[in-house]
Formats: structure tokens, sequence, C-alpha cells
């Protein structure tokens, strides 16, 4: 990824009710899960930083 172009995130959602919670994954696949909205914006933060540290999949193993 060139430093010009945008990261690219996937948010997947297991619960819409409160608290949300769900996986976020950066253009590499690995996910990174969150609970609360909260925990949404931290762990957009850290995918298009590059920072997301797990590589565990979600329950139910989401495609990427």
């Amino acid at each position: 990824m060139s430093p010009a172009e945008p990261p690219r995130i996937r948010c997947d959602f297991d619960s819409l009710e409160e608290p949300i919670r769900g996986w976020i994954r950066d253009d590499r696949g690995r996910a990174l899960p969150f609970q609360g909205w909260i925990g949404l914006a931290a762990a957009v933060r850290a995918a298009a930083d590059g920072d997301v540290q797990t590589t565990t999949e979600p329950p139910g193993g989401h495609p990427a």
C-alpha cells in the first residue's frame, strides 16, 4: 500500500444490540475484535494505523 492510498478495512457485526460487538479486519485479513461504540472506534483506528496485533479468526470464521 502506498502512503497516498487510504487503508481499507472491513467491519463485521456479530450483534447490533447494545453493546454492539464484532470484528474489524485490515487489508491483510487480520481480525481485531471490538465491543461497544468506543471499542469500534479504537479498532478502526488500530486497523487504519496498521496496528492489528491479533490474527484470531472470529467465531464462524467470516470470510475475509
